[in-house]
This record gives C-alpha cells, sequence and structure tokens, in this order.
C-alpha cells in the first residue's frame, strides 16, 4: 500500500517536469508514511522522452531497504512503481527462483518486476490482489500503467499533449500543476447522479481514471489501451459452486493473512465481516485482533453485538466509542482526507484512525459481500421494480420522460423515486440508474445549472442477462468501484493504514457473479445463509434484520452537527467556488430539515463534501460545457 505518481514528457520539458516528483512525495506522504524516493530515466529509443517517478512507501511486505521504490532490474532498463499488494507472489515467485533469476529482498514488487520483464502484460494476469502499477522500459520507452480487475486501487492520468502523468491521487495532480482548478460540467453533472464521481470522469477537466482491469501502452508509436479482465456474468453456473465458494474463502482470506505489520479484522454486526473474521480466526497463528466502532445512538450501535461474535470466534476484540462532540471535533478532518467529494467513506476513516492508534497497520473487512451476495434489499426488490417500469410503458411517451426526470423538488423524494420508476420502462440499466440515484435530473439541473442535461444514463448492456445477475453486474462495477473502493482506499490511506477485501479476491468475484440471487440468498430470514454457511457460522446468529455499518448521519446533521452543515453550506462559500447554485442548496437543506422521506441525509453530506472539496483546492467554477 502505497502512493505513486510520475510523468512522461518529451526531453525539453524534463527540466519544467522535475521538480514536481519532490511536491508529488509531499502530497502523497500520508499514503507511504515508511519511506519514499524518486527516478528519472531517459529514453534510449527514438523520441529520447523522460520519466520520472515518485513513491511513498507503507511497507507491510519486507519492511527493509530492499523493498525501496522506485525499484529497478540489475541493468537499470526496467522500473517499476507500484500501490497495493500482490498476495500470491511467493508462489510466483518459486518458478522464477528455479530458473535461476536472484532476488534481494521479499517483497511483491520485486517479484512482479521479475515478471513483467518476461512476460509483459500477461503477467498481471497471474496477479491476485489489488495494485496500480506503472512499469517502464528505458530502451524501447514503453511505459505500461495497469489498474487491478476490480478497481480496488486508484490510477489517475492526465494526457496534455505530448505529456502525460498519472498518480494515486487526484489532489497530486493538483499539487503538481497538472490539472486545472475548474469543474469538468459533464464530471459535476455525473456526480450528482450518484454523489461520488463514475469512472472514468473526475470532476477535473481532462483527469480521468484508468478503468478497472485495464491497461494504458504509451509507446513512441502512440497510445493503446486494452481490457485485460472483464467480468462476464452470463456464463453457466458452475455444478459444485457452493464446495468451490468454500475453498475460495480459505484460500482468499488465508492469502491476506500475509503481513510483517500487525493485522486484524473490522467486525460489525452484520455477515460479510463476521465471516471474513470466523475464517481468519481458524487461519491465523498467533490469534486475532478484531475492530468496530460504537456509538450513543443505540438504532446504530453494533457494538454489543460485535462483541458477542467475537467472544463465539475467540478473537481478541477492541471497541473505539465516537460520540457525536467527538466527531464534530473531528469531521472537517475527515473532509480534509477526501481525494474526491463523497456522501460515503467517512466510517472508514474514523475505524481506520482508531485501529491506527491501536497499533494495527493492516485490516481484513467484509466489503464487497452485499454486492456479490445480492445482502442489498433492492435485490428483494429488483424484479418488482422492473415489472412496473414495463407498466409505464402504458403511459404516453412524454409523461414517461417526465417522470424519469424526477418531479418538482418539493415532492417527498421517496414519492419522487416510486414515480419514477413507470419512466424507466421497465429497462435494467435506467431502472439501477434509479436505484443508485443521488439527485434526479431536475434536481441536478437545478443545483448545476452549467451543467444542465449532460447527465447520461448508464450505458451498460444488461436486457440480455437474468435480471438477478445484471443487477450483481451493475453493483460491481459501478457503485463498488465509484463509491465504496475509492472511498475506502482514500480514507484509510489517509491515515497511513491498509483494507484488505477478500470476499473481493476475483477468483471469487468470477464464481459468485454467476450464481443467482434466488440460489445465494434465499427468501428466508438469515441474510446471504450461502456466505454464512460457507464460513461455517451457525445460522440462528443471523436471524435478525439486516443493518449496515452507517454512522448516525441522520441524528448528528439535525442536531450536533447542523450548524456544520450550514457553515458548509453558506451562501457565500457557494457563491465563492461556482459549483453550486446557493439558492437550490438552501432549499435543499430545507427539505432535509423536514425530515428523511422528503430529503435523505446522504444528499445533505453530498453537498457539503462536494462544497468543502472546492473550498479546499480553490475551485474557480465550471468549465464550459
Amino acid at each position: 500500500m502505497c502512493g505513486l505518481y510520475g510523468f512522461l514528457v518529451p526531453a525539453p520539458a524534463l527540466e519544467s517536469a522535475q521538480p514536481t516528483l519532490a511536491r508529488a512525495e509531499s502530497a502523497l506522504a500520508h499514503r507511504g508514511p515508511d519511506d519514499r524516493g524518486w527516478l528519472i530515466s531517459r529514453g534510449a529509443g527514438p523520441t529520447g522522452r523522460c520519466l520520472g517517478l515518485a513513491h511513498t512507501r507503507l511497507a507491510i511486505l519486507d519492511t527493509s531497504v530492499a523493498g525501496r521504490q522506485p525499484m529497478t532490474s540489475a541493468d537499470g532498463r526496467y522500473a517499476i512503481v507500484l500501490n497495493g499488494e500482490i498476495y500470491n507472489h511467493l508462489e510466483l515467485r518459486g518458478p522464477l527462483e528455479a530458473d535461476g533469476v536472484v532476488f534481494h529482498g521479499t517483497s511483491d514488487t520485486e517479484t512482479a518486476l521479475h515478471l513483467l520483464v518476461r512476460e509483459g502484460l500477461s503477467a498481471v494476469e497471474r496477479f491476485v490482489g489489488m495494485f496500480a502499477l506503472a512499469f517502464w522500459d528505458r530502451d524501447s520507452e514503453r511505459l505500461l500503467l495497469v489498474r487491478d480487475r476490480l478497481g480496488k486501487k486508484p490510477l489517475y492520468i492526465h494526457e496534455r499533449g505530448d505529456s502525460v502523468a498519472f498518480a494515486s491521487e487526484v489532489r497530486t495532480l493538483l499539487a503538481t500543476g497538472w490539472a486545472p482548478r475548474t469543474l469538468d460540467p459533464l464530471g459535476l453533472a455525473r456526480w450528482l447522479e450518484r454523489g461520488s464521481t463514475r469512472d472514468p470522469l473526475t470532476l477535473l477537466p481532462g483527469v480521468r481514471q484508468l478503468p478497472p482491469g485495464t491497461a494504458l501502452w504509451l509507446t513512441p508509436a502512440g497510445r493503446h489501451e486494452q481490457r485485460y479482465w472483464d467480468l462476464d456474468p452470463r456464463g453457466e453456473t458452475p455444478i459444485d459452486w457452493r464446495e468451490r465458494l468454500v475453498e475460495l474463502l480459505e484460500s482468499a482470506v488465508g492469502l491476506r493473512l500475509i503481513a510483517d505489520r500487525p493485522l486484524g479484522v473490522f467486525l460489525s454486526g452484520g455477515v460479510d465481516s463476521a465471516a471474513v473474521a470466523a475464517i481468519a480466526a481458524r487461519q491465523a497463528t498467533r490469534g486475532l485482533d478484531t475492530f468496530t466502532l460504537t456509538f450513543d445512538e443505540a438504532d446504530w450501535d453494533e457494538g454489543a453485538r460485535a462483541q458477542q461474535l467475537a467472544t463465539r470466534l475467540g478473537v481478541r476484540h477492541h471497541a473505539a466509542h465516537l460520540s457525536a462532540r467527538e466527531a464534530l471535533a473531528l469531521v472537517d478532518d475527515a473532509l480534509a482526507a477526501q481525494d474526491l467529494p463523497s456522501h460515503d467513506g467517512f466510517n472508514t476513516w474514523f475505524v481506520a484512525r482508531a485501529a491506527r492508534a491501536h497499533g494495527l497497520v493492516v485490516a481484513l473487512a467484509g466489503t464487497g459481500g452485499d454486492e456479490l451476495f445480492s445482502g442489498y434489499d433492492h435485490f428483494r426488490r429488483y424484479p418488482w421494480m422492473l415489472e412496473l417500469g414495463r407498466w409505464g410503458r402504458l403511459l404516453p411517451r412524454s409523461a414517461r420522460r417526465r417522470l424519469r426526470a424526477g418531479l418538482a423538488p418539493g415532492v417527498p423524494a421517496r414519492l419522487g423515486k416510486s414515480l419514477a420508476l413507470f419512466g424507466t420502462e421497465g429497462e435494467p440499466a435506467l431502472t439501477y440508474d434509479l436505484i443508485r440515484e443521488m439527485f434526479s435530473s431536475i434536481q441536478r439541473d437545478a443545483l448545476a445549472p452549467r451543467s444542465r442535461g449532460l447527465s447520461t444514463p448508464s450505458s451498460q448492456a444488461l436486457a440480455e442477462m437474468d435480471p438477478a445477475l445484471a443487477l450483481t453486474s451493475c453493483e460491481l462495477r459501478q457503485y463498488l468501484v465509484d463509491t465504496q473502493l475509492r472511498d475506502i482506499d482514500t480514507m484509510s490511506m489517509a491515515h497511513g493504514f491498509e483494507v484488505r477485501a477478500p470476499l473481493l479476491d476475483h477468483r471469487l468475484v468470477e464464481l459468485m457473479a454467476r450464481v443467482p440471487t434466488a440460489q445465494k440468498n434465499p427468501r428466508d430470514r438469515v441474510n446471504k445463509r450461502v456466505l454464512v454457511q460457507a464460513a461455517g457460522l451457525p445460522v440462528e446468529l443471523f436471524q435478525v434484520p439486516k443493518r449496515g455499518f452507517v454512522l448516525p448521519w441522520e441524528v448528528w446533521l439535525r442536531g450536533p452537527l447542523a450548524a456544520w452543515v450550514k457553515r458548509h453550506l453558506a451562501a457565500s462559500n457557494l457563491e465563492a467556488t461556482g459549483a453550486l447554485d446557493p439558492a437550490e442548496a438552501v432549499r435543499c437543506l430545507a427539505r432535509f430539515h423536514r425530515g428523511p422521506r422528503w430529503l435523505s441525509y446522504s444528499r445533505v453530506l453530498a453537498l457539503v463534501a462536494l462544497q468543502a472539496w472546492c473550498t479546499r483546492h480553490r475551485i474557480e467554477g465550471v468549465a464550459d460545457p
């Protein structure tokens, strides 16, 4: 787990680009508190382009200097920087050593370097892990940028003429002067759709995220982008999928227990984290530490439930209490940790902060369980949502269009969403867009007039898929990547802390993405029964209503944090950045205070996050469409 930055520029531009390496190291220091380094390499090919690499390191595997990055081959021809972990690197290293390759340390980066030298991009297809990397061949002047299959690790790119810069965080591109300080109107429109940026767009013009499972080659002949992995849920469900599930869970958790720093598990009261903790507890040779947050607000507190599960598993459990007063004192620090604004991820910031203070550096989490095992309530509602949409085809086209765009902002939000179903015509992608919609089209146009009409529906073709598998595919490709994984990465790395997600091992995803919801999570009182059983847990422990790991925002934002919200959404702040229409933002806040049926806390929190981000980074309005 680290931070990386690099540039590839024509030789005459090296003098002006080189100082950005030091600025990048400072901007990425929180991601890699243990070490830092940089490299300049002049291409020996036809163009003589120059590469600069900077790296800050959170040392998890091989904490010695042998793991320092950027890392080069013995002859200096090849160089690599890597953010993340390749969990099966020891397995991959064996054949290389048998072939005579000499290793100087035990890091996964060194294994990746030698494999990429030998096999090129095909080496990445053998990696099990989370990673973003840059691999350079000085002699051929070929730069390879790669992001892991599911998008756990970020990699942002800005191409400008003959030059390109890339980094683990958008704010690094801002700090180094590569990114403009204006908002991309389309990026803003799509941000308002979900309350977080949507790959490959960001909020800044020209700054894009490399999509998951994708490689980008930059060579003297030009650029070439290719998918090396894609999720296809349309295949046959394996007959032995239950047995295979158990095997893969054991393997996925076991690989992620390998670390040279203190490691634990985030344990709430839910199925996903309990399953991970149960398997980890069986495999951990030195016992296991688990960690959770507790609250004064009983409706959100799962402390007693987590303690009950921990006692049953025989692990060392730790709880950190977070009061509303403490949240108020720290929430601006959490906002400042966001690389891109989001309504989500604050829970990760608080729990990672507490775990790091306790001495942990790595934690396994149950991230991805709801997406992969159909845990969200909308998996059960999805069939009748499609049916309602099909009934909408009886309405005139103009009526369907108006319903889909959303009703007047004064209408209760939940009613507006329900009626908008009739405007989807039962189309799976449009129905999913509505499920995850933050602000309706009419609300987006009111909040950001310069982005009016620029939002676009999902382009994913889902009609030929089984509806349940289509929903799983959307969750894995969109909400998980655009919101959950991005926020977990940013908010944990703000504390120099690594979060691992065994339920998102790509081998496990490939298996379970083909298993229909009815088999993964049948309609009974046990949420995600299949996962409970595969983890070897008693099903009677989970005959309770599902609860997510959510902070008590609904109470805090209407009470102790109300003044904090009002301060961030003050008209003077909104006018200074030009991102949102001040009058409409004030109207949103007024609807929120009428109650959750009128506007959910997540909408208000999203607007606060966006405004705070624009203020912090001195954003100067919205660029021309």
